[in-house]
Parts: C-alpha cells; structure tokens; sequence
C-alpha cells in the first residue's frame, strides 16, 4: 500500500551545533499530520530536493536484506524500511535495486525516541540515493496508520 507524502528535508543545527535534521511532513492521508523529525544518512548523497508527489511505500521484506518484492509499489518512490537484520548499506542497495528514489529506515524497537547516524559497512559499496533515520515511535505510529 502506497502512502502519499509531501517530505520537506530542512536542515536545521540543534543548539550544540552537532547535529542536523530532516523533517518529514505527511499530507496524505490527513491522519498523519505530523512533521517527523529524521537523521540524515551518513551513507549515499546529500538529500537536494523536496519530494512533492512521492509516496513512501513499507519494503517487502521489511528489512530489505534481501531484494525487494514489492519493486513495481517502490520504483519512483521512498522506501520504508525497518531496522535490523543486515547494514543499512544492503538496505539502501535493494531499495535502489527496487527503484526507489531515497530511503528512510526506521528503528525496530516500537518506543525508541532518539534518532541515530546511519553508517557505511565494511564493504566498498556505494549508496547512490539519500538516506535518513526515523525513530522507532515514528516508524511504528506510520506503519499503523497508513494501513
């Protein structure tokens, strides 16, 4: 099932300087009128464009540690993928595979408030498409939501 969103990527320093976020903001359905707050990937390219008429779409597997099923739902869309299971690497490659535009992984543990840098692994892999992090309560609240 497709989820449609508008994703406004804004960067914004936190008052220690340290960190910057994304934020994520759901136009459709109107249940989801949150602006959710994202960590920027460490792997893959720079988020450098609004996506206006984007869906995000839950992989299948959700862990897309393996190659994504549900690709013909995926090409041209976000990913939505879980945590856990295999690098966010191999989560990005198969959600590229799959023809995803840019992919948010959230985390597996459902109360989980806290967002955290995603990572490259230990291969010379390449993430060609933008990445960020959700926190788990997000990740969940959307997941249910949607459907």
């Amino acid at each position: 099932m497709l989820l449609s969103l508008v994703l406004f990527f804004l960067l914004i320093t936190i008052s220690n300087g340290e960190n910057d976020y994304l934020h994520l903001r759901v136009i459709n359905p109107s249940t989801l009128p949150f602006t959710y707050r994202l960590s920027p990937g460490q792997i893959g390219p720079h988020f450098n464009t609004t996506f206006t008429s984007t869906s995000l779409v839950v992989t299948e597997p959700p862990h897309a540690c393996e190659l994504v099923s549900n690709a013909h739902e995926v090409n041209r869309n976000i990913a939505l993928i879980i945590r856990g299971g295999c690098s966010f690497v191999t989560k990005a490659i198969n959600a590229h595979v799959a023809g995803a535009v840019a992919v948010i992984v959230y985390d597996f543990n459902r109360k989980a408030i806290h967002t955290f840098s995603m990572i490259q692994d230990d291969t010379s892999r390449r993430v060609q498409i933008p990445c960020a992090f959700m926190n788990g309560k997000d990740g969940y609240v959307i997941c249910i939501l949607k459907f």
